[in-house]
């Protein structure tokens, strides 16, 4: 939870019925649905749900896993023996 995400396709597997969901749009994960779906409150209105009280009403949507890519820039791993 809370790691930046991108839409990054739209496939014709993912299908976002009225709501206003596009390629490019940036948002936060909220929530993991149970059929493994990615809330995400997008930070725009998308006149969407609220991700069952996760988020911010109408700025919500899950969203397929395919369909996201990670904004959240991973720290490498150290080993603190390297270090020393």
């Amino acid at each position: 939870m809370g790691d930046r995400v991108v839409v990054s396709c739209g496939d014709s597997d993912v299908v976002y019925d009225n709501v206003d969901i596009f390629i490019g749009m940036v948002g936060v994960v909220v929530d993991i649905h149970q059929d493994g779906d990615i809330g995400v409150q997008f930070d725009k209105n998308i006149s969407g749900h609220d991700c069952w009280g996760a988020g911010k009403l109408g700025y919500c949507w899950y969203v397929k896993p395919r369909a996201l890519s990670s904004l959240t820039k991973q720290l490498p791993e150290l080993d603190i023996y390297e270090l020393i």
